[in-house]
């Protein structure tokens, strides 16, 4: 199927009578109608070949209901898309019509079938003509001829000429009928009778084309709306006829100028529109420049560009508007497009009124940040001449930000961030704002490290950035303890289980080898390293690193993807150097005074494991050689165990194995402490050694523990033996068991499990907030065995303990809560001092950090010892650390635990130190805002409420000023932070109600408490006694979460009435007055300030005063500063009002403020 190009179309739409084309032409044939089309000439192709050869396969009355169904279904789809057949396939199927008709009929006229089928190919011909007509006769006769001839050719006996030749004439002539009648209603439907131009249908259909090309193509399409300038005045002067010749006169002379594929069209009256194909509106006023040069007439043009999937009418209204804006600005009329100068003034007014509602947003700002105790500040973008933004400049900041970076706001509102702070530019800081106020994405930067400039030190923050505006919000926490913190509790963890790692694999590995390599795996998956390798000196003369475990297999070609530093610690074995510990990290200062000692203990503890692997070597060696000894031994009744010199257990025979229950490979490579129970001095171990170090043997009674845990008695003795040269070679043990059973193992074990434990609590704390950490603590201490209660206790400003977190008694935990103040023990700031005390008859001085309170809780719970140790932290004592115990031998069990106590102090350190810190910040703004309580660093003071239509005074305000010109709204929040809120409000209107009786009785007083002062009932006894009305204002500063409670709480508060305080700010929003339904409400001074040249603000206040008139209630505007604003409220109903108009706030009012 063919299409047709715009150009085309619309040189076709310009000649009058002429039938346009539809707009579908341009898009092509759908492939559906292309397969039927061609399916029905196939058919017939068939049909008339069965008429020429007769002896064809199949039935012609399948053929003729084939062309049926083909012809049916081809209409419905040729209806439905509105898509015709090309001129060569309409001249083809007239043809092949016209031969089918006469060969068929002629053939077998009496035959139904055939002729419906021939019928339907006939339709099919007179519906295609329809939509596309033939333009020349000729091709199709020629056509027909052709076909029929062949048939004839084929078949002589085939039809009848004389038939044939009149159903071709009959068909063409009936076609070419049809196609003049379509093409006169179609142009009667699509063309403006008068002009001749398109009316409004031929201009939609005829578009759809150029918005199709557009679209592909992506060429700009431009509309435009003309008007004839006093048209009007033309028609009363000359007359209708001269009006409409004029009409056609005009549109016949741009249709001239007009370009191939430029549409015009008549919308109505003197109003045409113009489609502009490929032509931008700066370009189409060359366009409009020749359509002006045509005629003399006056008219005016509204020209706009028409976006793709943009419906045609909506352009045109725009471009309409463009038109009618020229008219007013251009009163003689004219043919130029609307220019820049309209949209500048335009755009002017709109940026003046963007710039008074961002400076009422920066007010609004400003009263929220003020509240935040982070740091805020706000920043303006400064740009260079290219638009890209090279710095920020302090626009404003709240007291917390002023006090960080140790400035006043007057220095640093104005000041510039690179000039305070540099470094922003060269980390990258800069480029990150920057990216926030042009993209408005946020900005949320988590322990971010930064050199502060003022303060000289590294610090971390947590950062949020927003864009408020063109400006930038920008939060800051300093976060640095808490990233010290953190950091010491994870590297003292890491040491942990390094070293126990470590001593696990000295105490059971096998073979050098196997120790090495897996000493080398532990570090650097313990340790937190990139690599680690153990290095000899080679036999070579060069002295080449022979790597024995751990191979890194090429380290200089690693030390790009990372490496950055390395150490080496040398490892000592029997006095001579055996080797070296190579450790390689990513990060350049890995290796700090810590790390070398951790690195050098675990040298250490691999020496002793080389040596032990080395000695029981010999010793193997040696006791292989006595095999008939050793099969003595065996069968011997006594205990027989050896040992190498570390002592490492290195052969025991069946009768030690049996005795203590252990297996062969549970006792090679373990010390004989294994068996030990406890319950031999130390004097008795020296003793021991004494002799076996002197090359003298040992004998003696040996108290040991079984595997079981049974305690038993053993007759002993351990003997020296020594090599050629006089060296202990091994230590031999032959033990003849007693059987006596003691309880003397289970300080050993509870000893070691207690460590354990104490590794595991490391990890099993979790930071929080003071007190939930300290009760954490106190409980993982308890989880320990003997350990039945713990209480942690922090030094405060003035001196005394406070205890903040304790798992015991009643009693102390009762102290906890009331935070009772313990005197610090005198002497007591040592960091080593740790002790154990017995609670049975202590008195205050002789458990030294004891009050007599604490001693008769522990005695009543029955508790026999306490131990404490100091809580340090950044070198000093913070508070001390106590815990008690059950324990029936107390002291003795205490003493023996003296090493864990210290644990437990060095890790509350660690976990309590910042937090203490803050804690006695947050105390002493307690105790700050406390004095102001107690010592009333406040005073009233009362501003009018006047009715604006007499200027009557009907009531005040009681608001209040603190000593020093602190904010009022700040002190007020801090003190709710401190859980003081509460106290302080219902000081402030005691004071206010006291201070109020010199005031007109006749009036009321307002005074303001917040929602959860009305919740505890305070505020209701508070104004209970008052001599005067009352009303209650509820601020804004907090939030209601339960309205049928506070509507509960209201009721208690009668017969005061009740405020919704600053409607339209903060969290006095409309649920408020909906859900509280006031007595009164009081506009914010927001919505006044101005709204006597703000429509907005006034349709708002308007609003609000139908509601009032409706539910009764009273409206009261706030912060009326001048006497516009003034009689605007009148004339929209607002009843009362206060402000600086009519009065400021002052202590003592001397009557009645008249406006």
């Amino acid at each position: 199927m063919g299409t047709v190009s715009v150009r085309r179309l619309a040189m076709l739409t310009r000649r009058k009578g002429a039938r346009p084309p539809s707009p579908h032409l341009a898009l092509g044939t759908p492939p559906e109608f292309a397969l039927l089309a061609k399916l029905e000439l196939l058919i017939a192709l068939f049909r008339l070949g069965f008429v020429a050869f007769p002896t064809t396969a199949g039935s012609p009355r399948l053929f003729d209901a084939a062309m049926c169904l083909a012809f049916v279904l081809l209409a419905a789809l040729t209806w439905s898309s509105r898509t015709w057949m090309s001129e060569r396939g309409l001249d083809l199927s007239l043809a092949i019509a016209a031969a089918l008709m006469g060969l068929v009929v002629g053939e077998r006229p009496q035959d139904a079938g055939q002729v419906l089928g021939a019928l339907s190919l006939v339709l099919l011909v007179l519906f295609a003509a329809y939509h596309r007509p033939p333009k020349r006769l000729w091709p199709m006769v020629i056509w027909t001829l052709l076909v029929y001839g062949t048939a004839l050719l084929l078949n002589p006996r085939t039809g009848s000429p004389l038939f044939f030749a009149v159903a071709a004439v009959v068909l063409v002539v009936v076609a070419r009928v049809v196609s003049v009648l379509v093409g006169n209603l179609r142009s009667a439907a699509t063309r403006d009778s008068l002009t001749g131009a398109l009316n409004r249908n031929g201009l939609s259909e005829l578009f759809h084309a150029v918005a199709a090309v557009s679209a592909r193509s992506r060429s700009p399409v431009t509309v435009g709306m003309i008007d004839m300038d006093r048209f009007k005045a033309y028609n009363d002067a000359h007359g209708h006829h001269a009006g409409d010749m004029l009409l056609v006169e005009v549109s016949q002379k741009w249709q001239e100028v007009l370009r191939d594929g430029d549409l015009l069209s008549r919308i109505g009256g003197d109003e045409f529109a113009v489609v502009l194909p490929h032509t931008t509106v700066a370009g189409a006023d060359n366009v409009i420049a020749r359509m002006r040069a045509a005629n003399d007439t006056s008219w005016t043009v509204g020209l706009t560009q028409w976006e793709v999937g943009e419906d045609l009418w909506n352009a045109l209204g725009r471009a309409d508007t463009v038109m009618y804006e020229l008219k007013d600005a251009r009163p003689g009329g004219g043919s130029s497009v609307l220019r820049a100068r309209e949209a500048v003034v335009r755009g002017e007014q709109q940026l003046q009124v963007a710039k008074e509602r961002l400076d009422a947003s920066h007010l609004q700002l400003r009263a929220v940040i003020d509240t935040l105790l982070d740091p805020h500040v706000l920043l303006d973008a400064i740009r260079d001449e290219n638009d890209q933004i090279v710095d920020f400049v302090y626009v404003d900041a709240n007291d917390a930000a002023c006090e960080y970076n140790r400035m006043t706001r007057e220095q640093l509102v104005g000041a510039r961030l690179l000039n305070l702070l540099p470094g922003h530019s060269g980390t990258g800081l800069l480029a990150m704002y920057s990216a926030v106020v042009e993209s408005g994405q946020p900005l949320v930067l988590d322990d971010y490290s930064y050199w502060h400039e003022i303060l000289a030190s590294e610090r971390r923050y947590d950062i949020r950035a927003v864009r408020v505006g063109d400006a930038l919000s920008y939060t800051w926490r300093d976060v640095t303890e808490r990233h010290a913190s953190v950091a010491a509790l994870a590297k003292s963890e890491r040491r942990y289980r390094l070293l126990a790692a470590v001593n696990a694999l000295v105490a059971t590995a096998q073979d050098e080898g196997e120790l090495l390599g897996d000493i080398c795996a532990v570090i650097v998956e313990q340790g937190g390293y990139q690599f680690a390798r153990y290095v000899r000196q080679g036999a070579d003369a060069e002295g080449t690193d022979v790597l024995t475990a751990g191979d890194l297999a090429g380290v200089a070609a690693a030390a790009p993807d990372g490496l950055r530093s390395s150490t080496s610690v040398p490892v000592t074995v029997d006095g001579a150097i055996d080797g070296a510990l190579w450790v390689y990290a990513e990060q350049t200062d890995a290796f700090d005074r810590q790390a070398i000692a951790e690195l050098e203990e675990l040298a250490t503890q691999l020496a002793l494991g080389l040596q032990r692997l080395r000695r029981a070597g010999q010793l193997l060696q040696a006791v292989a050689r006595q095999s008939l000894l050793t099969t003595a031994i065996d069968q011997a009744a006594e205990t027989f165990v050896v040992t190498d010199p570390t002592p490492a257990i290195i052969y025991a025979n069946p009768a030690a194995i049996a005795a203590s229950g252990y297996s062969l490979d549970e006792l090679v490579g373990q010390n004989p402490s294994l068996f030990s129970s406890g319950q031999h001095d130390h004097a008795f171990y020296v003793g021991l050694w004494a002799d076996l170090l002197n090359g003298r043997p040992w004998h003696g009674v040996l108290i040991n523990r079984r595997k079981n845990g049974e305690v038993y008695e053993e007759d002993a003795t351990i003997a020296p033996v020594h090599d050629a040269a006089g060296t202990t070679m091994a230590y031999v043990a032959v033990k003849h068991d007693l059987s006596i059973t003691r309880g003397l193992e289970a300080d050993l074990i509870r000893e070691r499990s207690d460590r354990a434990a104490v590794r595991q609590m490391v990890s099993g704390v979790q930071p929080g907030e003071l007190k939930a950490t300290a009760d954490s603590f106190c409980e993982a201490v308890v989880g320990l065995d003997g350990f039945d209660s713990a209480i942690v206790l922090l030094t405060d400003p003035s001196g005394y303990l406070i205890p903040i977190g304790c798992r015991g008694p009643t009693a102390l935990r009762r102290m906890v809560g009331e935070g009772t103040r313990i005197p610090y023990p005198d002497g007591f700031n040592q960091k080593t001092d740790v002790s154990a005390l017995t609670v049975d008859g202590a008195t205050p001085s002789s458990v030294r950090w004891l009050t007599l309170a604490m001693v008769e809780a522990l005695l009543i719970d029955g508790f026999t010892a306490v131990g404490c140790a100091p809580l340090v932290w950044r070198g000093e004592v913070g508070g001390l650390v106590a815990v008690a115990t059950r324990v029936p031998v107390g002291v003795e069990w205490m003493q023996t635990r003296l090493g864990i106590l210290a644990e437990f102090g060095s890790l509350a350190g660690v976990l309590f130190g910042a937090q203490a810190e803050q804690h006695e910040q947050r105390e002493a703004q307690r105790a700050e805002i406390r004095d102001v309580i107690d010592a009333q660093r406040f005073h009233p003071v009362f501003q009018p409420v006047v009715d604006l239509a007499t200027g009557r005074v009907r009531g005040y305000e009681a608001l209040t000023r603190f000593d020093g010109n602190s904010a009022p709204d700040q002190c007020f929040a801090n003190a709710h932070l401190l859980a003081l809120g509460d106290e302080l409000e219902t000081a402030c209107v005691a004071a206010a109600l006291v201070a109020a009786r010199g005031l007109p009785a006749d009036v009321w007083l307002s005074v303001n408490f917040s929602p959860e002062v009305v919740l505890s009932g305070h505020a209701a006894r508070t104004v209970a006694d008052a001599s005067r009305p009352i009303v209650i204002e509820l601020t804004e500063h907090l939030p209601i979460g339960d309205y049928p409670l506070m509507r509960e709480a209201i009721q208690g508060c009668t017969p005061a009435r009740i405020s919704v305080d600053d409607a339209g700010a903060g969290f006095a929003s409309l649920r408020h007055i909906l859900e509280l339904q006031p007595d009164m409400v009081k506009l914010d001074a927001g919505l006044i300030r101005g709204i006597d040249a703000d429509p907005v603000r006034q349709a708002l206040t308007s609003g609000m005063c139908h509601f009032a008139r409706t539910t009764g209630t009273i409206l009261i505007a706030e912060g009326v500063e001048a006497e516009a604003e003034a009689e605007t409220l009148r004339g929209l109903g607002v009843e009362l009002a206060q402000g600086y108009l009519f009065g400021r706030p002052v202590e003592a009012p001397g009557g009645a403020v008249m406006t």
